[in-house]
């Protein structure tokens, strides 16, 4: 990743951390996200790298980690354990996931769809572009950065919609966005009037959803094979030993079962 890139990102970034107030909702709670589909030319370009590594089912993203997208080419993300929360980003995009502990990703070019399901009632969960910093609960929509401007169209819930100062401060005013409509916001500027969500982009989003769930399928199906497999495993092999169908006991102590086995999932693709 150029270099001259990454340093206007990173100082973006920490201008608008650095501006938030402590009583803003927290952003939703998540210090990883796993990949749980993809395809075409995905890369990874880990946060305190310049070389670019293919990206592969299973993955995990790590704060900081830059994502791009060649044509024909995305990648779906989780952003919780039980995959209820999926973002995917779409071909030709380029991103930076949880840049700084405010935002949950940076979309600095292309565009991203998000199908959010569980997001706490005291948290949001944050996009930066170049031109907006939105703010979103359970949901569905769809946010385009496309050269001066970023569109973001609402098809389930509601998005909390700023623009962003020159400096990359997020200016304080919020615009809401609901359900059936889209603002359209350029750089440096204010979010723009409410624009109904042509037909085409609410059929195209239903089938993203559909394809969302199928991916939530298959990633708990995955899930919970790891299970019966740590299930009929000696408690050696996993380091820990069965109490009950929902618990295990590791390194002294009782743990979640599932929290447990999504752990070891993670150790296991950080190492790879």
């Amino acid at each position: 990743m150029p270099t001259s890139i990454r340093s206007a990102v990173l100082l973006c970034s920490l201008f608008t951390f650095t501006g938030r107030l402590l009583a803003m909702p927290a952003a939703a709670e998540n210090d990883i996200a796993v990949v749980i589909a993809c395809q075409g030319d995905v890369k990874v370009v880990p946060g305190k790298s310049n070389i670019g590594i293919p990206c592969v089912k299973g993955g995990v993203i790590n704060p900081g980690d830059w994502m791009k997208t060649g044509p024909g080419s995305a990648v779906t993300l989780a952003f919780d354990k039980k995959f209820d929360n999926l973002v995917t980003i779409q071909e030709n995009s380029l991103t930076v996931v949880l840049p700084d502990g405010y935002f949950n990703i940076n979309l600095i070019e292309g565009a991203v769809f998000g199908n959010l399901e569980n997001i706490k009632s005291n948290q949001v969960f944050r996009i930066m572009t170049p031109a907006t910093s939105t703010e979103a609960s359970n949901g569905g929509w769809c946010i385009r950065n496309e050269g001066p401007y970023t569109d973001v169209s609402v098809v389930d819930g509601v998005v909390f919609v700023s623009g962003v100062n020159p400096d990359g401060t997020v200016k304080g005013e919020k615009s809401a966005v609901e359900k059936g409509f889209g603002r359209k916001t350029t750089n440096s500027g204010d979010p723009g009037e409410l624009e109904a969500t042509p037909g085409s982009i609410t059929a195209w989003f239903q089938e993203q959803v559909i394809k969302h769930r199928e991916m939530k399928r298959t990633a708990r199906q995955e899930l919970s094979d790891n299970k019966l497999q740590i299930e009929r495993q000696p408690a050696s092999i996993v380091q820990g030993k069965m109490t009950n169908g929902t618990t295990i006991i590791a390194d002294g102590r009782e743990v979640d079962l599932v929290d447990f086995i999504y752990q070891e999932r993670v150790k296991n693709w950080k190492g790879r």
